[in-house]
Parts: C-alpha cells; sequence; structure tokens
C-alpha cells in the first residue's frame, strides 16, 4: 500500500473476472455475483499492523445483501487467493477532483486533506534528501 487512507474512506475492488483491473463494477460483465470475488465496496475502518508496525491487512466495513448488519472484515495484504481475497485489490474511491466519494459532504475530507498535505510534505522531503 502506498498511501495511509484515513477511516472512513471509501474503497472498492473493481476488476475483469480474469483479474485485471476495471473502471466498471465486475468489469461490465455482470452484476458483482455473489462469490465471484471481483467485486466488492466498504469503508475502511484502519489497518492491521505487525509487530514492527508495517501494515499486513486491511479493516473494512461492510455491507452486502444477505449479511443482515454492518460487519467489521480483516483482509489480509498478498493473500494468494484471487480478487477481494487481497487488500491490494482495494482503492479509494474519488470523486473528479481526487477527494474520497462525498467531497464536501464527507465528514472525513479534513482528515483525507490534512493526511494528503502531510504525505506531499514527507515526499518533498524524501526528494530533497535524495538530490543532496
Amino acid at each position: 500500500m502506498s498511501v495511509t487512507l484515513p477511516p472512513g474512506t471509501p474503497v472498492a475492488s473493481f476488476m475483469h473476472r480474469d483479474g485485471r483491473p476495471s473502471d466498471r463494477w465486475d468489469g461490465g460483465e455482470g452484476l458483482g455475483i455473489s462469490k465471484n470475488n471481483t467485486t466488492h465496496s466498504g469503508v475502511l475502518a484502519g489497518y492491521l499492523l505487525d509487530a514492527h508496525g508495517a501494515k499486513i491487512g486491511l479493516k473494512m466495513w461492510e455491507l452486502y445483501p444477505g449479511c443482515g448488519r454492518v460487519r467489521r472484515r480483516i483482509i489480509l495484504l498478498d493473500d494468494e487467493r484471487f480478487g477481494t481475497k487481497n487488500a491490494r485489490a482495494f482503492h479509494a474511491i474519488l470523486e473528479p477532483d481526487l477527494t474520497p466519494l462525498g467531497g464536501r459532504d464527507n465528514p472525513y475530507l479534513p482528515i483525507w486533506q490534512l493526511l494528503a498535505d502531510n504525505d506531499r510534505q514527507a515526499q518533498i522531503c524524501k526528494n530533497q534528501n535524495n538530490e543532496s
């Protein structure tokens, strides 16, 4: 995972059934049939960290037909299973202006902006150190 997203960020996996990334639900091939593991969405609840503080998974709030209630799910990074079983398949859902889904109406927007500013500042420092 290249960035740390704040809790409350909407996330989803959009894939073709052969595993290629897609910009359409279920790769534009269907309705996201249950258990095909190509398309899933939820809200980021946080990260699962190892003993050294490295991210090893996503914690996500999810709700889907038949679930009956909102559930928290942990999805591991680099799980060898296909699609939505691997946290690397999930991405932030953004508006065209690159703010999280809901834009100004998303209550997590200030946190998102602060985190983005911190990431930009860290990248500037890293670039300056590399030039030295």
